[in-house]
């Protein structure tokens, strides 16, 4: 990055741009699991101090199974997953955009 914080791009090629974007998306990928993993650690914690379940603490959303109960993972690198929370992580744009139904993303 110059001084002014921004990146110039000029002196990559399309490919390179593509391979940068694809870079980009998967650390905004591992963050955003970071930061809904860093929560629910919160959560816990604050159910554990006050001696209540999880599921009561947060109500029948949790008990009937409807919260982070989806996980799609990568067919082409598993290491890749999404939460199907947030932004969709571009292989699941593209994915949906070739005509797949996202449910064969599911693990």
């Amino acid at each position: 990055m110059n001084g002014t914080n921004e990146m110039n791009f000029d002196d990559y090629s399309l490919s390179g741009l593509r391979e940068l974007a694809d870079q980009v998306g998967r650390r905004i990928s591992q963050l955003e699991h970071a930061a809904v993993d860093d929560a629910r650690r919160q959560v816990e914690a604050i159910a554990r101090s006050v001696g209540m379940p999880l599921a009561e603490l947060i109500g029948s959303s949790v008990r009937q199974g409807r919260v982070g109960r989806h996980r799609y993972v990568n067919p082409e690198d598993p290491g890749q997953e999404w939460s199907g929370l947030g932004r969709k992580p571009k292989w699941v744009a593209q994915w949906l955009e070739n005509g797949k139904p996202l449910e064969g993303l599911r693990a």
